[in-house]
């Protein structure tokens, strides 16, 4: 089993409201008002009444080249990260004494909105004295199931080494993938959803050492499974449909 100790979060600074975000797509994106009327509902129907961004309103109304957006990704998704790990290692609710950086023997990085190579758990144990033997697990590109496929993968090397903790980070700057030409329903569906943060999951195995510095009842990672459906693609009529 696996021991989920702490958690600690990375919140950006600015704020937008729902309806700020309506009013925003209303003169960004150039839909028919019929079209929009249609569309719009999707805002309210996401039961979302406010969201954190790493860019102010503003931002949006202009387009920007993707070089921007990633060196925007790579400052802030350190800043946030750094953030969430400070936060998860000293966060009182959750353990008698700080964890100190020195203890985590693996670090997993999981994120899918921007791109560094090296990845950027490198830039992270260099602001923080982890230890230099620390092993790395980046992942990316795992979209939306990124924080759970991340624990999973967590579980699996905590439950091959039950004496050693490890510290999984997420991080999606969603703002920064928008598209401002891009005017595909999926554009719309996803700025009608998503925001930006980051979180860190301190998990400990049965034999840690740090393991007593936990406070109270610890969640428990018993097992883990995954199932991929295939997807099938056909041509119909001279267009490709999927059949699931």
């Amino acid at each position: 089993m696996a021991n989920i100790s702490s958690v600690g979060v990375g919140i950006p600074s600015y704020e937008i409201k729902q309806e700020e975000v309506k009013d925003l797509v209303r003169n960004l994106f150039p839909y028919s008002k019929r079209k929009m009327d249609r569309l719009i509902p999707v805002f309210d129907n996401a039961n979302i009444q406010k969201r954190q961004l790493v860019v102010e309103k503003d931002w949006f109304l202009e387009e920007h080249p993707f070089e921007e957006k990633n060196n925007l990704y790579m400052k802030y998704a350190e800043e946030q990260s750094l953030k969430a790990i400070d936060h998860c290692l000293d966060n009182d609710n959750h353990l008698e004494s700080s964890i100190p950086y020195k203890a985590i023997d693996l670090l997993v990085y999981v994120s899918s909105t921007g791109i560094a190579t090296p990845s950027l758990d490198v830039q992270i144990i260099n602001k923080r004295p982890f230890r230099e033997d620390i092993a790395r697990m980046p992942l990316w590109g795992l979209g939306c199931a990124g924080g759970a496929i991340g624990l999973s993968r967590v579980y699996d090397w905590i439950s091959a080494n039950p004496t050693k903790t490890a510290l999984l980070v997420c991080c999606e700057l969603c703002s920064l993938t928008f598209q401002k030409e891009d005017v595909k329903k999926s554009n719309l569906i996803g700025t009608a959803l998503f925001g930006d943060g980051a979180a860190a999951l301190l998990v400990m195995g049965e034999d840690s050492s740090h393991l007593s510095k936990s406070k109270g009842t610890q969640p428990k990672i018993k097992q883990v499974h995954s199932y991929t459906k295939k997807i099938v693609w056909m041509l119909w009529d001279g267009k490709y449909l999927i059949q699931v």
